[in-house]
This record gives structure tokens, sequence and C-alpha cells, in this order.
């Protein structure tokens, strides 16, 4: 006659082993680990140029030639920042605060609102007490006049960190920084 029964020590070894794997999937740190995998994702697609994020209009190309409008636009990128957040979860992008972005506005601009006007796009007046300043700077520095009657310079939105998202999903990315966290924090636990 055979005997089956669990050891008692094997036993309570796998439920340990179960309970740090439990840990591990359920903690802050490892959705620290996808935010900050997704932010150097969005800075290599940006900075490769992959994003697509090209000049959209011919007086941007001919001012800046054709060229990644982010690429170009200082520290943006690595202010991209990670940081906790509620709940276990683990954020990616631009938070209030900051340093300013040097400008030639009226207003001084955070990298927060840099990186929302990225993503909504924006209008230039060209009316107006702050029109005419516009259309002086654009004369003085380039020699560009614009006709009278126009009123804007549109600069169209460029959402990269959507489009870095995107592709980050699609090319299974979260997953694979999710399988690396796990195979580091429980190395040797499931052999």
């Amino acid at each position: 006659m055979i005997t089956v029964s669990l050891d008692p020590n094997s036993l309570r070894e796998f439920k340990k082993d179960l309970k740090q794997l439990k840990d591990t999937i359920d903690s802050q740190d490892l959705n620290m680990y996808r935010a900050k995998k997704y932010r150097e994702h969005t800075v290599d697609m940006v900075r490769s140029g992959t994003l697509n994020l090209r000049a959209r209009t011919g007086l941007t190309e001919y001012l800046m030639g054709n060229y990644d409008p982010l690429s170009v636009t200082g520290k943006l990128l690595e202010q991209m920042k990670v940081m906790p957040g509620a709940k276990k979860s683990g954020e990616a992008g631009y938070f209030g605060g900051g340093p300013e972005v040097p400008s030639i506005g009226y207003r001084k601009l955070s990298y927060t609102d840099l990186a929302i006007l990225q993503h909504t796009g924006y209008r230039i007046p060209l009316q107006g007490p702050k029109g005419k300043k516009v259309r002086a700077w654009f004369v003085a520095c380039y020699g560009i006049h614009f006709k009278k009657e126009r009123e804007w310079l549109i600069v169209p939105p460029r959402p990269f960190m959507h489009r870095s998202l995107d592709s980050y999903e699609r090319r299974g990315l979260d997953n694979k920084a999710v399988s690396e966290y796990i195979d580091k924090k429980l190395k040797g636990v499931f052999v």
C-alpha cells in the first residue's frame, strides 16, 4: 500500500512563497517600476523621433527646419517625473510646481504648463497689444511680416504622452516590466 500525504513543512513553505508573490504583485514598488519604465520609453521615443512629432507649419519649418519639436524644448523630457500615487499606484508625468521654463512671454510657465500646451496645442495672438509684441518679435528676430488681417498663429497639439503610452502598451512593454520586476524580486523562490 502507498500512502500519499502532504508534508506540513513543504506546505508551509509553499504558502509562504505564495504570500511573497501576492505581496510583490500588490506592491507600490511594482507600480513605481512600471511608471519608471513608461517614462524611460517616452523619453526614448521622443528623442529617437519615432513618435512622428514633426514641425507642422511652414513658418515653424522655416524658423527651425524639419525637426522633432519635443527634442528641442529644453528640459521638458527631463522634467517628466515618477512618483507614488494613491492606493499603491505609481504615476508618471508632470506634476504641479517645479521650476519655470525660460520664457519670452508675459507669463512664466512651469514644465507642467508646457506639457499641457504640448497636449492641447495653443494659439498665439497676432492682434491687440500682445499681438503687436509678437509681430515685433518676429520682425526683429526673423524679419517675418504677417498679413495685417491674420489673427492667430496656431500651434497644433502634440500629445506625446498618449502616443507613447499607446506604443508602450501595444508592444507589450508593461507586461514585460511586470515580469522583469517579479523575476528580480522572487529570484529563486519558484524554481
